[in-house]
């Protein structure tokens, strides 16, 4: 990893700055604010260049090596990447554990706010990855065989590790299996709503680019409007060098963890952190605008953020979207039958049950033993602090699918879509589309009649 060029600040540039009139109108791009500098007489408009000035922060070293170390794990859900992962740093801020693994802190007695991230990562291929940094940003190393840089949601998990150390009041969450449709999330609304108690907010840090805070997922509300609008103007505010309306309200988020919480939580969001093209070997971070987020986040008084929406009153953009309940459908699925048409279907879709070689279970839970005895230096099971001997063995046996995930892909696109029309209909929602932009590209492929 070569060296990086070390910043430089232009002094007579600065002094030009301090003297001029910043225009109001100046264009905005993802990360950073274009500047014109005027003359004293604003008649009449120099011929200077426009100068680019970033937002955020430069990371320090320790956060830079911190956070490309957290890039470097390769964490598919289930994966020995993901469990090394949580090893390294998660379990240092000892954790309590539910029976799916999701991990959780309380900092302090009554809090109000739920902060979350998801752990695992769409890079199903193990090992580690090379990362590289340049210019306050992070990149793959070139020549990595990596499907993705993993920002989303490494990020997100650095983020709730330094607002947790450094004790702002909330109930911290770092969930498991949100890239396999929200399971961890949806599991901990269902198994431990008595800790939800009292919650008002969940705060998300799981979107892409620099500017939003997410007003709705799936088109369905998850925060109201003044809400929102408050939030933005705090980080903007408190965002080093970032104009008053660098932060925006955003209608257009697809799906996080939060959404699963819309039914209980009033005001459900999801923020920015810096990443592009997530999911791409093309995905790259921007260390600026993460740094800078951080130190926002530590400076926003999270309790006085007003409290509005209802949330048993869902209120959703398109019409199309009233079969939606957080993140489960609640309407009629549609299935392709022999004579080539779209019917309706309410039966259970059937459940596939691959051909493959068989688990040697005692096998297998030898090998995941090892694994995590490795990884917590030959500590027991039943000795890790807030985990029940079940929820490991539970995980210990899911490590050991592999085999299974084998034979899923050998299956066709066809197959898995007749197979599991769930699971394909959360994946086309995460990616943007609704019922109507599928139907119409349906319609563009596979004409009726």
């Amino acid at each position: 990893m070569g060296r990086e060029p070390e910043d430089y600040v232009d002094k007579e540039l600065i002094e030009e700055i301090e003297a001029a009139t910043v225009n109001p109108d100046a264009a905005l791009d993802q990360s950073t604010c274009v500047i014109t500098v005027l003359e004293p007489n604003p008649t009449k408009l120099l011929p200077a260049p426009t100068i680019k000035v970033r937002h955020g922060r430069a990371p320090t070293p320790q956060e830079k090596a911190e956070i490309a170390a957290m890039l470097s794990y390769r964490r598919d859900h289930d994966s020995k990447g993901e469990l090394k992962f949580v090893k390294r740093f998660i379990l240092p801020l000892n954790p309590g554990f539910d029976e799916f693994g999701n991990m959780y802190v309380r900092v302090g007695d009554a809090p109000e706010t739920l902060f979350s991230a998801h752990v695992d990562d769409v890079d199903n291929a193990g090992g580690r990855r090379g990362v590289f940094l340049k210019g306050g940003n992070a990149y793959l190393k070139k020549g990595s065989q990596a499907h993705c840089l993993g920002a989303d949601n490494a990020a997100g998990c650095w983020l709730l590790m330094e607002l947790c150390r450094a004790k702002v009041p909330g109930l911290y969450i770092w969930h498991r299996a949100e890239e396999c449709g929200g399971k961890g999330s949806k599991f901990f609304v269902k198994e431990n709503r008595p800790m939800l108690t009292g919650i008002k907010r969940a705060i998300a840090f799981d979107r892409r680019s620099v500017h939003s805070i997410i007003t709705h997922q799936r088109s369905e509300r998850c925060c109201s409007d003044t809400f929102a609008d408050e939030l933005a103007e705090k980080l903007s505010l408190y965002m080093p060098n970032a104009l008053m309306t660098h932060f925006k309200k955003d209608d257009t988020g697809s799906f996080t963890d939060t959404a699963n919480y819309t039914d209980i939580v009033a005001e459900c969001t999801n923020i920015s952190v810096g990443f592009y093209e997530e999911h791409s070997r093309s995905e790259s971070l921007d260390l600026w605008h993460l740094c800078g987020l951080r130190d926002a986040c530590l400076k926003v008084r999270w309790d006085d953020l007003p409290t509005v929406r209802d949330p048993k009153k869902p209120e959703f953009k398109y019409s199309s979207y009233s079969h939606w309940s957080g993140s489960t459908y609640n309407g009629p699925t549609y299935s392709r039958s022999n004579e080539s048409v779209l019917t309706h279907s309410s039966a259970q879709p059937k459940v596939y049950i691959p051909k493959g070689r068989r688990h040697d279970k005692k096998k297998g839970k030898g090998r995941a033993r090892i694994l995590w005895d490795k990884t917590k230096q030959g500590v027991t099971v039943p000795a890790i602090k807030g985990v029940s001997p079940a929820a490991w063995a539970q995980w210990e046996h899911e490590l050991m699918e592999a085999d299974t995930r084998d034979s899923l892909r050998g299956m066709t696109l066809e197959q898995l879509v007749e197979e599991f029309p769930r699971e394909v209909a959360d994946i086309l929602e995460s990616c943007g589309y609704s019922p109507s932009t599928l139907a119409d590209d349906i319609a563009r492929y596979w004409p009726l009649g």
